[in-house]
């Protein structure tokens, strides 16, 4: 159970995270996870301090299960979640059902000083995600009109004191220009890209990594992120 403060103008509490897994991946390859989650939609590793423009883009935090394995250095899941309605008739924001599912495939690798990681993963509906979602909700928009399928690709690696981080979010197909709009009359096909490049080193014995890092946005205008 994780609870976070939202210190906004309402000043709240909320619940986070409130999950079960059952497995143990060290005897047994196979777990299942349920409850509200985030669900396995890209990696979002970063050496900054704020969220990534990949996670605001593509983070998606529902009522859900998480069927996976993980053994030899891979991760498979399959997840299905609570997602936003998908209807026609635009006064039906009827949004109880399961209709939201995706699958992940990772692969990390670690010995001594090197190290790699790769992973891509889909969802039907990248409109899910905690940022498009609200967004839609602040235009008075509570259903979308058609799935639109988001992609997320990553890669990370390091060696001895060097590490490097790419991510790529993406959605697949344009949202209507009345859900999330670019330009005068056409919909946005929101994407986001992150790169970083680290170094870790000790000052008076104490870890300490500098970084730089380059993050891109494309038709996310609409939804409050930067261009870059």
């Amino acid at each position: 159970i994780v609870i976070d403060y939202d210190g906004d103008d309402e000043d709240r509490l909320y619940l986070d995270e409130a999950n079960i897994t059952l497995g143990k991946t060290e005897e047994f390859p196979f777990f299942l996870t349920g409850g509200k989650i985030y669900v396995p939609f890209g990696d979002f590793s970063t050496n900054m301090i704020q969220d990534p423009l990949t996670q605001t883009l593509g983070e998606i935090n529902p009522k859900g299960v998480i069927a996976g394995y993980e053994a030899n250095g891979f991760t498979a899941t399959l997840f299905s979640y609570n997602g936003i309605n998908e209807s026609d008739d635009p006064t039906d924001d009827d949004n109880d059902t399961i209709n939201g599912f995706g699958a992940s495939l990772a692969y990390s690798f670690e010995q001594d000083d090197t190290g790699f990681n790769a992973g891509i993963a889909w969802v039907n509906n990248i409109a899910d995600s905690s940022t498009i979602t609200d967004h839609l909700e602040e235009e008075g928009i509570f259903s979308v009109s058609d799935q639109v399928a988001g992609l997320n690709l990553n890669l990370g690696g390091k060696y001895k004191a060097f590490s490097a981080v790419a991510e790529y979010t993406a959605a697949l197909d344009s949202f209507t220009h009345d859900e999330v709009e670019f330009g005068d009359i056409e919909g946005a096909k929101p994407r986001a890209m992150n790169t970083e490049l680290a170094y870790t080193t000790a000052i008076m014995d104490r870890e300490t990594v500098f970084a730089i890092g380059y993050q891109k946005t494309w038709e996310a205008y609409a939804l409050g992120l930067p261009e870059q």
